[in-house]
């Protein structure tokens, strides 16, 4: 299981380097996404399992609400992956001890909602506005064991808009945030509701 582990995070590890070269292409509007259909599902099991340890070193939990009856999507499965563990690193970071994070999923109009819920250090209304910009990075006071170079949300907004779908984000100082990605369904593969 660890070697696994090892695994998929020299994989993650490959994909963040793929991601800073495509942040450059971004900016350029210059990227080139590789549709398919995939199960958001599966993908977010798979991340969840890999994350596990992460958050247990901090004695925290990661759970798991997929309620989606409709979660396949057409998307680029490296950036969507990308994007969910961009969203689970900063829910872990930013909750400073027992991180208690949830993702859930639903199915709104036409699109799959993935959200990512963490009770950490929430995010004052005045650095809502600023969070998806390049290069921006929130302070924590004196403490500087926040790593980042402020470019994660920035790529999870672009990669969400080239996937014509949206993010939104809902925080309250103290509280946590809860970020939530939308993307279009799959129509040619759709799981039937149970």
């Amino acid at each position: 299981k660890y070697a696994g582990i090892i695994y998929d995070e020299n994989i993650r590890l490959k994909n963040q380097v793929e991601h800073v070269l495509q942040l450059a292409l971004l900016d350029r509007g210059m990227y080139n996404l590789i549709y398919k259909s995939i199960d958001l599902h599966q993908l977010i099991h798979k991340i969840a399992d890999s994350y596990q340890l992460l958050i247990k070193e901090k004695n925290g939990s990661l759970k798991l609400h997929l309620t989606a009856a409709n979660h396949l999507s057409y998307a680029d499965e490296m950036h969507v992956e990308n994007i969910i563990t961009n969203l689970l690193d900063n829910a872990n970071k930013y909750s400073p001890v027992n991180p208690d994070i949830t993702i859930s999923t639903f199915n709104r109009n036409d699109h799959i909602v993935v959200a990512v819920e963490d009770r950490g250090i929430g995010i004052s209304k005045e650095n809502q506005k600023r969070v998806f910009r390049k290069m921006f990075r929130i302070h924590t006071g004196n403490v500087h064991d926040v790593k980042g170079f402020g470019l994660g949300l920035y790529y999870v907004k672009r990669l969400i808009e080239a996937h014509n779908g949206n993010i939104n984000l809902h925080s309250e100082p103290g509280k946590g945030s809860r970020f939530e990605i939308s993307l279009p369904l799959d129509y040619l593969n759709q799981v039937s509701p149970k």
